[in-house]
């Protein structure tokens, strides 16, 4: 009976702790709110255009981008070429949701929540 309770508790806890990636819809919805502020200090604007601008402390991009159904968003950077893919997800615990590198970048994998 130990172990039961054991495995259920760990079992509880995981499923706690696990991110909900949000839908196109969803990531549609959140870009078209207005400028997005993420704890790290880089503040997102996504226009209804498809036109995007990100700037950082040290640097910024421009360009275009799309959202696609699986919620995965694509941005271009017209002055660089650069593509970067990104998706946001949502864990429990979080009041709001992070952004999450997907490729394209050095920093591929890494959480950036919102503020």
């Amino acid at each position: 009976m130990r172990k039961f309770l054991l495995t259920v508790t760990l079992l509880i806890g995981a499923t706690a702790a696990h991110a909900e990636k949000l839908g196109g819809q969803q990531v549609a919805t959140l870009l078209s709110q207005g400028p997005i502020a993420f704890e790290a200090g880089s503040v997102g604007i996504f226009r209804s255009d498809g036109t995007f601008e990100f700037k950082h402390r040290s640097s910024s991009e421009k360009g275009t981008f799309r959202v696609f159904s699986n919620g995965n968003v694509e941005i271009l950077d017209t002055r660089t070429g650069k593509k970067i893919v990104f998706y946001f997800d949502k864990r429990p615990q979080d009041a709001k949701p992070a952004l999450i590198y997907k490729s394209g970048t050095s920093v591929n994998g890494k959480r950036y929540p919102m503020k």
